[in-house]
């Protein structure tokens, strides 16, 4: 009786700890799961940004040639 009591006690100190460290491990997968979405987040604003100054710049590079072709047509 008193070695199924001993057993019964390590079987539940075993589990607490375990307990702990599955909500340890939890906390972690959380934390990276917060931090990997703010990441994509971040990534696809700046992707976007950098789509937006890329079309900016080839409308500008476009207006230019436009001008440069005006430019041609009127000396022919």
């Amino acid at each position: 009786m008193e070695e199924s009591l001993k057993e019964l006690a390590d079987h539940a100190a075993k589990a607490v700890q375990e307990k702990i460290h599955i909500s340890a491990k939890e906390f972690i997968k959380l934390t990276i799961t917060r931090n990997l979405d703010r990441n994509a987040t971040r990534f696809k604003e700046v992707k976007a940004k950098a789509a937006e100054e890329e079309e900016k710049n080839v409308e500008a590079e476009w207006g230019r040639m436009k001008d440069l072709m005006s430019y041609i047509k009127g000396m022919i």
